[in-house]
């Protein structure tokens, strides 16, 4: 979207300057960050609990209270990064979205 429209502008400062450049640069923003706490919280977490599972798994047994207690937290905090970047690529969509008509 940026390389589409900005050479309309004289200078890169006045497409940034503009309500459809600030828009389409917080969309930007917005999604990049989306990715980053996909990247650095979300496939960790996975990985985390896919290991966790393979362990338990393997031993064959019931879960132990701590490894229970592990499974719940990375549970939680992998719903909290989902939403988290869901929230912010979602906020992309709709500041790139409304961008042309602000």
């Amino acid at each position: 979207l940026y390389w589409h429209d900005w050479h309309r502008y004289p200078s890169f400062g006045d497409w940034i300057g503009s309500s459809f450049g600030a828009s389409l640069t917080v969309g930007a923003l917005l999604a990049i960050s989306g990715l980053v706490v996909a990247a650095v919280l979300t496939r960790p977490t996975i990985g985390r609990l896919v290991s966790l599972g393979r362990q338990l798994a393997e031993s064959g047994g019931t879960p132990t209270p701590e490894a229970a207690t592990r499974i719940g937290a990375l549970q939680r905090r992998l719903v909290v990064a989902e939403r988290v970047s869901f929230s912010l690529v979602l906020l992309a969509v709709v500041a790139m979205a409304s961008a042309r008509y602000l």
